[in-house]
C-alpha cells in the first residue's frame, strides 16, 4: 500500500495503522513437532518410501541428501542442451523453479547452484531413469522425474506419500517434505560439515535462515559442553571424592575440614 500510495498519487496509505497478526502465542516447529527425522528414522523412512512408493524415491533421497527445495527438484532436466545433471562431470545444476504451476528460469533466491554429487547418489539417479521412468512419454522428456505424461510433477506430489509413510511407521511426529531441508541441516552439522558448504548445497541466503531450519538435539549440546569443559581447567575446589570412600579417609598430607 506504500508503494501503491505513490504509484496511483492517493492522498494516504489505507494500511497505515493497521496491526500485524500476532505471533507470540505461534511456534511453527516444537521439541514434540520439529518436523525433522534423525539419523536412524530417516533410514526406516527411506526404506519405506522404496518399499511402497519407489517412483518417488528417488526424488525424497535426493531432498534429504542436498537439503533441496521441492520446487527445486521438480524442474531438474536430465538431459538436453540445458541439462542440469552433469552426469559425466557429476554435477546438480538448481537454476529453476517450480512454483503455482510455473516454471521460473531462476530459483527462490536469485542464486544458482552448482553442487559436486558423489557417485551413490548419482547411481540412485540411474536407477530411477532407468526404473521408473517407465512409459514413452516419460522416456521423450527431459525431465528427471517427469510424470506419467512427460509432464512437471504437481507441487503435492510428495504429501501423501510422506503423510502414508509417515502413518506406516508409526510416527509420533508430523513429517512434510519440508523436512527434508530440515533433516539436511541437521545430519550436516553433525557430520561436522562447516556451515559455509552446507549452505552452498542447501542454498540458504543467510545463516540466519540455516539456523531457523536447523533442530539442535539435546545431545549435540552435551557432546559440544563436554568439549568445552575438556578445555577449562579443572573445577576449584576440588569435587568431592566418588562414592564409596570412607569419610573419615582422607589422601595422605591432606587436613580434615
Amino acid at each position: 500500500m506504500t508503494q501503491a500510495k505513490i504509484d496511483m498519487n492517493l492522498t494516504e496509505n489505507a494500511a497505515l495503522g493497521i496491526k500485524a497478526f500476532p505471533r507470540g502465542e505461534h511456534r511453527t516447529y516444537t521439541r514434540e513437532q520439529p518436523n525433522s527425522l534423525t539419523s536412524s528414522e530417516l533410514g526406516e523412512f527411506l526404506a519405506r518410501m522404496f518399499a511402497l512408493y519407489p517412483q518417488h524415491f528417488a526424488m525424497t533421497y535426493m531432498g534429504f541428501a542436498l537439503g533441496l527445495r521441492p520446487s527445486s527438484l521438480r524442474p531438474l532436466r536430465r538431459r538436453g542442451q540445458e541439462a542440469d545433471v552433469k552426469w559425466d562431470e557429476r554435477l546438480v545444476l538448481i537454476r529453476r523453479s517450480h512454483t503455482r504451476r510455473r516454471v521460473l528460469d531462476r530459483t527462490k533466491t536469485d542464486v544458482d547452484l552448482e553442487i559436486a554429487v558423489p557417485p551413490l547418489l548419482l547411481e540412485v539417479l540411474k536407477w530411477h531413469v532407468e526404473t521408473q521412468l517407465t512409459t514413452p512419454e516419460q522416456r521423450a522428456s527431459e525431465l528427471l522425474f517427469a510424470r506419467e505424461d512427460g509432464g512437471i510433477r504437481d507441487d503435492k506430489v510428495l504429501r501423501d506419500p510422506f503423510m502414508a509413510v509417515e502413518t506406516a511407521l508409526g510416527l509420533r511426529k508430523h513429517v512434510t517434505p519440508r523436512a527434508m531441508r530440515r533433516s539436511f541441516q541437521d545430519l550436516a552439522r553433525t557430520a561436522e560439515v562447516r556451515d559455509v558448504v552446507t549452505r552452498s548445497i542447501s542454498g540458504h541466503a543467510t545463516e540466519h535462515m540455516q539456523r531457523l531450519y536447523s533442530t539442535v538435539t539435546n545431545q549435540e549440546q552435551a557432546a559440544s559442553l563436554t568439549r568445552i569443559l575438556e578445555m577449562m581447567p579443572p573445577p576449584v575446589p576440588a569435587l568431592p571424592a566418588p562414592r564409596g570412600e570412607h569419610r573419615g579417609e582422607h589422601p595422605q598430607g591432606s587436613e580434615q575440614p
